[in-house]
């Protein structure tokens, strides 16, 4: 039995109404080694007594704490056992789609337009250049992400939109940058 079951509310109110009720029926006059209770007056007996009477009888009647149940393994045993590793996803990842355009879409890094931009410029998109993004949008994406050998979901996160950046840098400006920092005589 744990201290917090021991000194539960309901254990601390039965043993006050335990002690008011030897109060009561005692009435003092009691010595213990050194400690001497006077005598009480019998009202204040009477007091002590129906009080003590009043603590037992609601602790025995309030309703005692609940004690946590443990839960229950959400498991059954025969999932509980590691799952052998799956292969890695080579097709787009179609339930994503409802709920993403990838990151740096998202945040608005860039938009979708501009990625079929870039693809068909690669070579990889040959479908209308706008912001809607299509089927053969999401496979071009794919397509581009398999050349470069990185995640294949048809997403635009950070690292489809750094590989964006390097397939096609004059785009986005960075060749200009990389020429501008060459050490001067190279």
């Amino acid at each position: 039995m744990s201290l917090d079951s021991a000194l539960s509310p309901t254990v601390i109110v039965l043993i006050g109404g335990i002690i008011f009720l030897f109060i009561g029926v005692v009435g003092g006059g009691v010595q213990i080694e050194k400690i001497r209770l006077p005598v009480l007056p019998t009202v204040w007996r009477l007091a002590s007594f129906l009080v003590g009477c009043v603590l037992i009888i609601a602790a025995l009647i309030l309703p005692k704490p609940e004690t946590p149940k443990p839960l229950p393994n959400p498991l059954p045993a025969t999932l509980a056992t590691p799952l052998p590793p799956t292969p890695p996803n080579t097709q787009p990842a179609t339930a994503n789609r409802t709920t993403s355009r990838g990151i740096a879409i998202e945040k608005g890094i860039i938009s979708v337009q501009e990625v079929k931009e870039i693809l068909a410029h690669l070579g990889i998109y040959q479908g209308t250049i706008n912001d809607k993004d299509d089927e053969a949008y999401y496979s071009a994406v794919t397509e581009f992400q398999a050349s470069r050998n990185i995640t294949k979901d048809g997403l635009v996160g950070f690292e489809t939109l750094g590989e964006l950046k390097k397939a096609w840098p004059e785009r986005f400006g960075l060749k200009q940058r990389q020429d501008q920092e060459k050490p001067l005589g190279h």
